[in-house]
């Protein structure tokens, strides 16, 4: 998680697939805090799919 490029929602899609809803959930939030712009939108609606 301290690489450069990070690609948030594809850990969430791992920890979804091994039924680790928390990390996931964790994984989407400390995304959400470090986006750009043009990557927060995806990582909100994956966030709103999958966690409300």
């Amino acid at each position: 998680m301290t690489e450069e490029d990070v690609f948030y929602e594809r850990v969430c899609d791992f920890y979804l697939m091994a039924n680790e809803k928390k990390k996931a959930k964790d994984v989407l939030k400390y995304g959400l805090e470090r986006a750009t712009d043009e990557n927060y939108e995806d990582l909100k609606q994956r966030m709103d799919k999958y966690f409300k």
